[in-house]
């Protein structure tokens, strides 16, 4: 069968799936060892010159994050940030097609196929390179993460959006309708300018736009 490589993490160009904090993904491409996730800009860096497939590179606050393991087209992450829940995170990468030219990436796409490396066949969703007409099986290469379902947090729709929505409308008490063309639409909207995390795009949901500690995964 055709073996998967490893994975460059300073190669020219990387395609990325990546956990984020409080359960986001952001969907971003590592492009000449720099990469842009939620508005902020990050620089990967050499954590040891003696070992140049381990790279590192620092939140906005400080943080430490530097990759630990590779394995297929995944990339292993371990931080210093004292909460426990934010010391590991995972990305998933295109893996590298093995009949192209060096960096030549993989799409994700549905369709049937014979997986170049353990030789399943199917019709499902893969990694594919129609040009060289190789695929991976979701077993041989780690499907891209698929973002969670986000809402957001009482303390935000209890302590902080009721005064927000009665500046933003000039009413004492606004309803659905008048509250969505000034906080949710257009140029008014809380998203807009941000970066989306999901498809890497200016401009946001709401829910996108709100800092970590007022959103994360749905949970009733």
């Amino acid at each position: 069968g055709t073996a998967i490589q490893g994975l460059p993490i300073q190669q020219e160009e990387l395609w990325t799936s990546a956990q984020w904090p409080r359960r986001k993904v952001a969907n971003f491409t590592v492009e000449a060892g720099s990469f842009e996730a939620f508005g902020h800009q990050y620089s990967l860096q050499p954590a040891d010159i003696r070992k140049p497939g381990i790279a590192q590179f620092r939140w906005g606050d400080g943080t430490l994050q530097i990759s630990h393991r590779i394995d297929r087209n995944t990339i292993w992450w371990r931080t210093n940030h004292p909460n426990p829940d934010w010391q590991r995170f995972l990305w998933v990468c295109a893996p590298e097609c093995t009949r192209g030219p060096p960096s030549h990436a993989m799409e994700f796409r549905e369709s049937s196929y014979k997986c170049s490396a353990c030789q399943s066949q199917g019709l499902d969703k893969h990694w594919q390179c129609v040009q060289h007409d190789v695929h991976f099986c979701c077993k041989c290469a780690v499907p891209p993460l698929t973002p969670p379902t986000l809402g957001v947090s009482a303390g935000y729709v209890v302590d902080i959006f009721p005064s927000l929505a009665r500046s933003a409308t000039g009413l004492e008490n606004p309803n659905f309708y008048e509250i969505c063309p000034q906080l949710a639409l257009g140029e008014h909207g809380l998203g807009f300018g941000k970066t989306c995390p999901r498809d890497g795009q200016p401009n946001c949901s709401l829910v996108d736009s709100l800092e970590d500690q007022y959103s994360g995964r749905v949970t009733h």
